[in-house]
């Protein structure tokens, strides 16, 4: 089984519906070694994964990579594989549901990015706020990321909903810099921050590409990492 497959149920078998927590991926990964090289051989072509339960049965009873299932706990991994391995290779994109939430995340993104600036705008000179400007060029970067990942094409509304919250976002910067709307505290801040965070959670909830789950993983760490580093420091510690 190729890496790129490994890499997949690594970060996949959490979310299947046979996973039983305090299993490791050790315990599973034999499993979708065996549904992967059934789909590749010619006897896989066509053949009907249940027709062959017995005949699976056997062959993981021989070699089952020291897991310690037995294969009525392993063989819906299994199938799952030989699902997977039997599909024509897809492109590398994020399906249509994963796009909408990667849109969701790109536009939390966007409005902590503004209420961030509009923060800053009122010139504190806290610990909090020095971590938020070093944070500034990290998030330009990572919403970067974000929109360079490839989606499916999907049927676009009259007023999309990115389109909406940029021109609800647009009337609030003109009223702030009229002077009669206050900039976001702090709070709104981390709101903002926190909800961008529970965007990417949520996007990674669903199957995705190996690269984009590798990278929106990475997203998560980083943003959890400043969203409690400014929670601390904004709760007096400056």
């Amino acid at each position: 089984m190729p890496d790129s497959e490994t890499n997949f149920w690594h970060w996949q078998y959490r979310f299947e519906p046979y996973f039983v927590a305090g299993r490791s991926f050790d315990q599973y990964c034999p499993a979708y070694q065996l549904g992967w090289q059934l789909a590749q051989s010619s006897e896989g072509n066509g053949v009907d994964f249940d027709a062959m339960d017995r005949e699976l049965n056997l062959r993981w009873a021989e070699s089952n990579g020291g897991s310690l299932l037995d294969w009525s706990q392993v063989r819906l991994a299994a199938r799952a594989a030989w699902v997977r391995g039997m599909r024509p290779q897809l492109p590398d994109v994020l399906s249509v549901v994963a796009g909408r939430k990667l849109r969701q995340a790109q536009e939390a993104a966007r409005q902590f990015r503004q209420s961030s600036v509009s923060y800053l705008a009122c010139g504190s000179q806290s610990m909090h706020s020095e971590a938020l400007k070093r944070f500034s060029a990290v998030s330009a970067k990572l919403l970067s990321e974000m929109e360079a990942l490839p989606m499916e094409a999907e049927p676009q509304p009259l007023v999309s909903g990115k389109a909406m919250p940029y021109m609800l976002e647009r009337s609030r910067q003109v009223w702030r810099d009229s002077g009669l709307m206050a900039a976001d505290d702090i709070q709104e801040v981390l709101t903002r921050l926190q909800a961008w965070l529970s965007a990417v959670e949520s996007l990674c909830q669903e199957v995705l590409p190996v690269q984009a789950r590798k990278l929106l993983s990475h997203h998560m760490l980083v943003l959890r990492g400043q969203l409690e580093a400014v929670q601390w420091l904004s709760r007096g510690h400056d």
